[in-house]
């Protein structure tokens, strides 16, 4: 089941409520149709000095973890984190153990500042 529900608005008329795999369609496939969707400037990218959290799963596709190694071999500042059991979006699939590894991170990033 995708989600999706009916209900009844305040007029009396059925209303689609549409489940997440349809909800995100239209932004994916209005990112497809950009031609430089999948174009990420990493010089620019390495520019940036800042704390930066990355996260995959195991169970992400070997193509989303190959991304994030990659960034975060780029990123100056950046820590990868792998969450064992998980996909790609563990902050909706295991929200209190992303939620643990951000707090981890947030402190590894105040103890470097007060260093």
């Amino acid at each position: 089941m995708d989600g999706s529900a009916e209900h009844l608005d305040e007029r009396g008329e059925v209303v689609l409520v549409l489940g997440p795999r349809f909800t995100n369609a239209p932004t994916a496939a209005d990112e497809q149709g950009d031609p430089d969707w999948d174009t990420v400037d990493l010089a620019r990218l390495a520019g940036y000095t800042g704390p930066a959290m990355l996260t995959k799963g195991t169970d992400s596709p070997a193509w989303f973890g190959a991304i994030v190694d990659r960034l975060a071999h780029v990123l100056p500042g950046a820590q990868a984190r792998t969450l064992h059991g998980e996909g790609h979006v563990p902050h909706l699939t295991a929200p209190q153990r992303y939620a643990d590894n951000l707090l981890a991170f947030l402190a590894s990033t105040a103890a470097a500042d007060r260093s």
